[in-house]
């Protein structure tokens, strides 16, 4: 729908960063003095809540009021509704809004028309409700399904505004539930059996879909609609799907006397995820790691925002204290609590929570951070970035102007690890495993200490990220995995392992030290049969494959055989360990080793130029740990200071222009090995600078005539001094160079021969040195 009318709009309100907030939520726990927040908190100029240091900004409007966000994507697109006046008259229509830019109107139409009573506009309504990853939009335009870029409405019968869609431009919503694809394909999705109506609320990328059908909740792949079941009642209401195709939402429980959160999955069904002791849960978001969150009610009957996670269950997020402002009533108890409304896949949640009064507080919470506060409002929608979006007001109870769109960025939080044990693991009696935690979760990049406990006493057996440990008996066992991060908090995670009777003989590849099988080029790799067995404690014949064509082999039987390995290249080498008893019976263990490509090295020289003057970058000594790289070559790529590099080639060598001033600048050489590591060298250069020279001085009658050069052109302007000989001097300036750049006069007083001397200097006070001619007036 086109958006032209008779009169021209009104521009929009460009979005304003408001302030920059630094400190701890914990700062609330103090005595109560924290101001009211409905008062000027969070707003330019008044007092602000000590939360997370973030940068917030406003998005603006399109010079009608409210400002409603519903989605945002990882670029930190956002869209939603605001409303939109039009010569007096006004309504809804749909925005997108970019970091750095101002608030586009995409969804609705004006109209204008000149009556008898003068010009009269209407608006026609239109939603933006989701945006995917490559700024696609879908929701409605007018009273039509629409979709943008480009602006295109849904062909067909199908109605009601798009509400979400995947990466591929697939749009899913409707009344009743359709698939748009980005073909321009509409699918209806039909009905429950016993339903009437539908509607479509979430879309992955794999085009599974969940949505409503009368008071159920639907899950659709391929062409079939399964009903998600309740928890014992008879409603359920999906409100999220992850790319696992799990969904959540909330499903009422027998008698309809309550309504709890669930979590469904493709193969288990439903799962009620409980409440905080209370009656009532709902879940509002998951991520792909299929964590949830939402809020449960405490046996207070106080909503708390909660994460669920499959290994520890419903765990409550927590609430602001209530915050007292001296100028106003006492805050009222029940105007406390707190909502999770989304979470990215690091683990970040934002959302709501309140403090005694109507207007609430967004926030942000991670395990190692606790809740921190981001100002006024709520969050609504967290992307992987880190970036939030939401509002100045309660997201569903204050309406009109006073809620503001809102973008924070730059939020300063730590997420703490994931522990992660791996497993399940399997093993034999008196055989070593390795027990591997190196896919736990590192966010913030801060160093971590592993410790393992094997015995299921709270004490530590082993530490490092992967480790080896050998049981004593067949049977089932508990192993946990203790993450410590920088702030000493401990993380932790379960895995079990089983154990089975010993074989004979049975092959072992104990783990390195250091736990991990890896290796940089040139460097040795200890691979140790410890751990290897024969029958009542025989000796075994050993022999080693090392997966690059060689091997070694003992020459007698023995009780272990180890072996320092070097390899000669990068990449993935399988390991065989074959042992062999007194009866020639057999066993192997395997293992992969990794051998990580080094950067080669290399010497940058460099001399010194003169303003002006050309010079060389040039590597010298190039190597490699690795011979096999050595024998290939390296490649080298070279910045003269211009704020690139060339590209890599054969040259170890590059001429780089002359510096027309005698000022730093940083260069730079990097040489690259056949498997692509590189490896840097910078260096600062200063020109040294360059003494200008007088040329062609000449006198003719009352007139001295000179020019000079300088290798710094950019050394100017130049002072020029002459002294005449007769006790006299002149000096000016010359801005630029060349010949008869510079003309002095001069009057004698008296005939005679003079020695005349002249001097220039350059910006920098280098000179020129004299220069003498002889003159005869």
């Amino acid at each position: 729908m086109s958006r032209l009318s008779s009169t021209p709009l009104p521009p929009a309100s460009p979005a304003a960063p408001l302030l920059r907030t630094a400190a701890l939520a914990a700062l609330l726990l103090g005595a109560g003095c924290v101001d009211d927040p409905t008062s000027t908190l969070g707003r330019p100029g008044g007092p602000r809540l000590a939360g997370a240091r973030a940068i917030e900004t406003d998005l603006g409007d399109l010079g009608g009021g409210g400002v409603f966000v519903h989605d945002m994507n990882d670029a930190g697109q956002i869209v939603g509704n605001t409303w939109k006046d039009a010569n007096g008259a006004g309504g809804d229509v749909g925005f997108l809004w970019e970091p750095g830019g101002t608030m586009q109107w995409i969804a609705g139409d004006q109209w204008c028309e000149q009556t008898r009573w003068g010009l009269e506009c209407y608006i026609i309504p239109g939603d933006a409700l989701a945006i995917n990853a490559g700024g696609m939009v879908t929701g409605s335009d007018g009273y039509t399904t629409a979709r943008w870029p480009p602006a295109t409405q849904i062909p067909g019968d199908a109605r009601g505004p798009g509400r979400d869609i995947n990466d591929a431009g697939d749009a899913v919503g409707g009344s009743p539930a359709f698939l748009w694809t980005f073909d321009d394909l509409v699918t209806l999705l039909g009905t429950l059996p016993g339903q009437s109506g539908s509607h479509g609320v979430r879309i992955n990328n794999a085009r599974q879909i969940t949505g409503g059908s009368g008071p159920r909740g639907f899950f659709w792949q391929n062409g079939t609609m399964q009903d998600l079941g309740t928890l014992g009642g008879s409603s359920t209401q999906p409100t999220d799907l992850n790319e696992a195709g799990q969904v959540v939402g909330r499903s009422s429980v027998a008698g309809d006397a309550a309504v709890h959160a669930f979590l469904w999955t493709p193969g288990g069904g439903m799962q009620d995820l409980g409440t905080l002791g209370g009656a009532n849960s709902h879940a509002s978001a998951i991520n792909a790691r299929g964590q949830v969150v939402g809020w449960a009610e405490t046996a207070g009957g106080t909503r708390h925002a909660f994460l669920w996670t499959a290994a520890e269950g419903m765990v409550d997020v927590g609430t602001l204290p209530l915050v007292h402002d001296p100028t106003r009533p006492a805050p009222d108890p029940a105007l406390s609590g707190s909502e999770a409304l989304d979470i990215n896949d690091a683990g970040i949640v934002t959302g709501f929570s309140r403090a005694g009064y109507r207007v609430p507080y967004a926030f942000v919470w991670s395990r190692a951070s606790g809740m921190q506060i981001l100002g006024n409002g709520y969050g609504k929608v967290i992307n992987n970035r880190g970036q939030v979006a939401g509002g100045s007001a309660h997201p569903t109870e204050n309406v009109g102007e006073f809620n503001r769109g809102r973008f924070w960025d730059d939020i300063a939080i730590r997420v703490g690890p994931t522990a992660d044990a791996g497993g399940p693991y399997q093993g034999e009696q008196s055989e070593p495993i390795l027990f591997d935690g190196t896919a736990t979760l590192n966010p913030d990049g801060e160093a971590l200490v592993f410790a393992w406990d094997f015995t299921g006493d709270g004490v530590a057996d082993s530490t490092g990220a992967q480790t080896g440990f050998a049981f004593d008996a067949p049977g089932s066992y508990p192993v946990r995995l203790f993450v410590t991060d920088a702030a000493g908090v401990t993380w932790t995670d379960d895995a079990v392992v089983t154990i089975g009777p010993p074989r004979w003989p049975h092959a072992v590849i104990a783990p390195p030290p250091g736990g991990q099988y890896a290796v940089a080029e040139g460097g040795r790799i200890l691979l140790s049969s410890q751990g290897s067995a024969a029958e009542n404690g025989g000796l075994l014949l050993y022999r080693w494959e090392f997966g690059d064509g060689t091997a070694a082999q003992s020459r007698h039987q023995d009780t272990a055989f180890a072996w320092s390995k070097v390899y000669g290249d990068n990449g993935t080498y399988t390991v065989r360990l074959i042992v062999w008893d007194a009866a020639s019976r057999a066993d192997t263990a395997t293992v992969s080793v990794t051998v990580r490509s080094t950067a080669p090295t290399a010497a940058l020289r460099l001399l010194t130029p003169y303003e002006g003057q050309d010079f060389t970058l040039e590597m010298l000594n190039a190597t490699d740990s690795s011979a096999i790289d050595r024998r290939a070559g390296f490649a080298y790529a070279f910045d003269c200071g211009t704020g690139g590099y060339t590209a890599f080639g054969g040259s170890t060598w590059r001429t780089c222009s002359g510096r027309p001033d005698n000022v730093s600048h940083a260069v730079g050489a990097r040489i690259r090995d056949k498997d692509g590591s590189v490896r840097e060298y910078r260096r600062t250069v200063t020109p040294l600078n360059a003494r200008p020279v007088i040329t062609g001085a000449t006198w003719l009658n009352t007139l001295l005539t000179f020019g000079f050069t300088d290798a710094g052109t950019e050394d100017g302007p130049w002072r020029w001094v002459v002294r005449w000989g007769d006790g006299t001097r002149s000096e000016g300036w010359a801005g630029v160079q060349g010949n008869n750049a510079v003309l002095a006069p001069h009057a004698y007083a008296a005939p005679g021969t003079y020695t005349v001397l002249v001097h220039v200097y350059d910006k920098d006070g280098a000179s020129s040195g004299v220069h003498a001619l002889t003159v005869t007036r």
